[in-house]
This record gives structure tokens, sequence and C-alpha cells, in this order.
């Protein structure tokens, strides 16, 4: 009898060290969150599972953020009301989540921090999300940044880049490269939602371009790495035709680096370049509308 009530208390201590974010909200505070939620018609299809995620979804968007969003994020101005309502409550959650940190005595502003969370949360739309986890910093360069990567062969080279993520959780963007991102919104370029699209990526600790955290099935699975492997390989014949021919293809040569690569730069023309994209590879397009569950065709961008 005493070596069970030793282990009971022995597991209650060993809940309250290891779970330290599970809190059983009140009745009231419930009642209270529910009354919010009613008032403000939100689609509890994409409220977070936790309590206190759910309080910082609902909370008030704070009318600067709005102000910066209209005047930086250009994109934001022809969003539909619901996806631009349900987008205010995702960057809160993204906010109160993550920091940011500055290098080289970068101060971060609120207009680094709304921005970035905003292209961020474009990719979590529509779905419950759990807001990159892993992820807690956004590390933040003024410039564009230089960072050691491996070749072929084995040797380690200094490369410049704009943006990185890193399966350990770091992502580390260009402010200059992120604000020329969100300036021309219809150039199929967005460091932050390709940076944030590897994340994605990443959640089963493969960068391959096959986001396979999100499938709830084989099938899907499947599906997804079928059409992204011939979307990839038909890409790299264009490429290779367009070298000869002296012609553009839609998406960039550097989606042609390796399947991750070719996600992430298909989500920036998703996202920015939608009809384009729809019209040029339907395949893919299609794919990624599944995927975001949101059809960027329909919006009417100018």
């Amino acid at each position: 009898m005493e070596f069970f009530i030793i282990a009971i208390i022995i597991l209650g201590f060993l809940t309250i060290i290891f779970v330290p974010n599970i809190r059983i909200p009140r009745k009231k505070e419930l009642d209270n969150l529910n009354c919010v939620i009613k008032e403000k018609n939100i689609d509890t299809r994409f409220l977070p599972k936790k309590f206190d995620l759910k309080l910082s979804f609902v909370k008030d968007f704070p009318e600067e953020y709005i102000k910066i969003l209209r005047k930086s994020f250009h994109l934001y101005n022809f969003l539909p009301k619901d996806i631009k309502e349900q987008l205010h409550g995702h960057i809160n959650v993204f906010l109160d989540l993550k920091g940011f940190h500055g290098h080289h005595n970068l101060e971060i502003t609120t207009e680094m921090k709304v921005t970035i969370a905003a292209q961020a949360c474009m990719l979590l739309l529509n779905r419950q999300s759990d807001y990159f986890p892993r992820l807690q910093t956004i590390e933040v360069y003024p410039q564009a940044f230089s960072s050691e990567v491996t070749t072929s062969n084995g040797m380690l080279k200094e490369q410049v880049r704009t943006g990185e993520s890193w399966s350990n959780g770091r992502v580390i963007l260009s402010w200059s490269h992120s604000k020329q991102g969100i300036s021309n919104f219809k150039d199929g370029s967005n460091v932050v939602m390709h940076e944030f699209a590897h994340r994605l990526d990443q959640l089963d600790n493969n960068t391959d371009g096959i986001p396979t955290k999100h499938f709830g099935d084989g099938e899907t699975y499947y599906l997804w790495s079928d059409v992204i492997l011939k979307q990839y390989q038909k890409h790299l014949k264009k490429l290779k035709k367009s070298h000869k021919k002296n012609n553009k293809t839609l998406l960039t040569e550097y989606a042609g680096t390796n399947e991750a690569e070719f996600f992430a730069v298909a989500t920036e023309f998703f996202f920015e370049k939608g009809k384009q994209l729809k019209k040029a590879e339907p395949k893919l397009y299609d794919l990624l509308k599944d995927f975001y569950k949101i059809d960027t065709s329909l919006w009417n961008l100018k």
C-alpha cells in the first residue's frame, strides 16, 4: 500500500515537471472564450487545440498591426475579409510563441515581426495549426549573410544567403530581402514563404520536398511524392530547353536544385502568382491547393 502511495506521489511530481504547459481552464474561462468566439464569428475549425493559444487567437488584433500590413505587406490588401481575419488570429499566436533576434546590431521592430509573421502564417490558413513546432526564434540579418555549406565533394565553403531553414529549428532571414519580397508581391519571389515552406517540409526530419507530417494517410503521401517528382523532372527538362533557346521558365532555375527547393519555390509562386502557376502547371497547382487548402488563383491581385 505504501509503495502504491509513493508511486502516485512520484507520478504526480513527474507530471508537474515534464508537463508544465497543461492547464485545465475553469468553466468561467471557457464560457468567456466561447462568448468571444461567437461574437467574432470565428470558425472553430481553425482554432489551436491548446486553451492558451485559443486565447491568443481570438484576442483583438492591434490597429497598428493592420496599418503595417496595409502599408508593407501589399498582398494583404487583396485578401478576402474572412482570410484576413483568420490571418490576424494566426499572427497573434505566432508572435506569442516565437521570438526574434537581430544580428549585426539590427534592432527588431514591430514592422519586422508583424510582416514576417504574416508571411509565415499565410502557409497555415484554413487548418488547425501547430505553428512550426521546434522553432522558437527567427534570426534576422540586415542584408544577405554568409553561411558555410558542404559541397558535393565534402568540402566546406562560404556562400551568400538570403534565408535558411535548419532542421534543428533555426530560421534565418535577410531583412532587406524579406522586405523586398513583400513590396513586390507578384514576382513569385518571397524568401519568408520559401524558408517556412522548408519548415513544413522538415517536420519529419527529411528535407525532401515531401511534407510527410501533414499527410493523413499513405495514399496522400504516394500521390504527393509521385506528382512532385514528376513535376520536378519536368521542370529540369524545361530548364535544359530554355538554356538552349534562351527562353525563361515560369519557375526559377533555383527550383531545379533539388525536390526540396522545388517545393519551396513552387510555394512562393502559388501564393504570389497563383493564376499563372495554375495555367502553366495545373497538376502542381492542384497539389499545392489541396495542401495549403486555399485557391489563390481566385484572388484578384492588381
